[in-house]
């Protein structure tokens, strides 16, 4: 892929500081998955089943069972790696802002994006 900027322009973009408009959307989606990923580690890793935090993941009052505990540890660990597979190629496309804005449309509009 071959990116619009040249090196001279990259270089002053760079130097500026600011981040573009798909740079700053990418990192909202990393925000929010990062959120997605520490809600489900706290629902899964604190005292297992019959936690408090799996009950409140369910919003029940009642406490959660082997399964239910089970379910948010599979959520857990295939959040992990969307969370991961999102970060890797948000880096990839970081410097080709039409790359990354792609990606951003993508992941609006993927069921991707509701796993994160």
């Amino acid at each position: 892929v071959q990116s619009n900027l040249s090196a001279d322009e990259l270089l002053k973009s760079s130097q500026k500081g600011g981040l573009s408009p798909p740079q700053l959307t990418a990192l909202v989606f990393l925000a929010l998955g990062a959120s997605w990923v520490i809600e489900y580690w706290a629902a899964a890793t604190n005292e297992g089943a019959f936690s408090k935090a799996c009950s409140k993941y369910y919003q029940t009052s009642e406490p959660c069972t082997e399964v239910d505990a089970f379910v948010i540890r599979t959520k857990f660990h295939s959040s992990i790696i969307s969370f991961v597979l999102v970060l890797v190629t948000t880096l990839l496309c970081w410097y080709d802002d039409k790359l990354l804005q792609s990606l951003n449309y993508c992941l609006c509009a993927s069921p991707i994006a509701l796993t994160i």
